[in-house]
């Protein structure tokens, strides 16, 4: 059984971001749906966590491959919806990764490999998936899968999705809260709401 804390109950629904138009992501080459607003990244993953650091935002990794239908329900529903795609845009650095692919990535601790590597080395199975980083990776080197905070692996719901962004945003990894209280907890007050809604 679930057990919610008092804890958790006085967590705050994030404020959503007001910025500019959502834009539908485009079909590459290699079959996967592509924003305009995702890391144009040399894929250096030092570098990129850096980034995101000094922009005082989240770093998060997708990994697709070609014709998966999850991937394409997160690239062009759930990513596009505009109360998550402000949120996500306002808040993280996104690199797209190949589940299948040969371009050269350097993980955390400096080895350099295909994508298709580093999915293996991370323990990355199935897509899409997101790996949510650290605001930093310390001192130590390490991999991304040994550093990770989170991560959500196949078919959701778009408000599961935004729940799990929210989540590794406001750190509540750090607090001792799970996903799973917190997505339980927000699920609860969706449904207090539709049935306030409909009453």
């Amino acid at each position: 059984m679930l057990v919610i804390t008092a804890g958790l109950l006085a967590v705050p629904a994030p404020p959503l971001w007001a910025g500019n138009e959502v834009l539908a992501p485009t079909l590459g080459d290699d079959g996967l749906y592509h924003h305009a607003w995702f890391e144009n990244s040399l894929l250096d993953l030092r570098d990129d966590l850096a980034a995101a650091k000094a922009a005082d935002k989240r770093l998060a990794l997708i990994f697709e491959v070609r014709g998966c239908p999850y991937c394409k329900k997160l690239q062009t529903e759930i990513l596009t919806r505009p109360d998550i795609n402000r949120f996500v845009r306002a808040r993280f650095d996104i690199v797209q990764l190949n589940l299948t692919g040969d371009r050269e990535v350097t993980d955390f601790d400096g080895k350099v490999m295909s994508e298709k590597q580093l999915a293996a080395r991370w323990r990355v199975m199935l897509s899409p998936s997101i790996i949510f980083l650290p605001v930093s990776a310390g001192e130590r080197a390490e991999t991304g899968f040994d550093i990770e905070v989170g991560r959500m692996t196949g078919g959701y719901d778009a408000d599961l999705v935004a729940d799990m962004f929210h989540w590794v945003d406001k750190r509540l990894y750090a607090e001792g809260i799970t996903y799973g209280q917190y997505a339980t907890r927000r699920m609860a007050e969706r449904n207090k709401l539709a049935r306030q809604t409909t009453n």
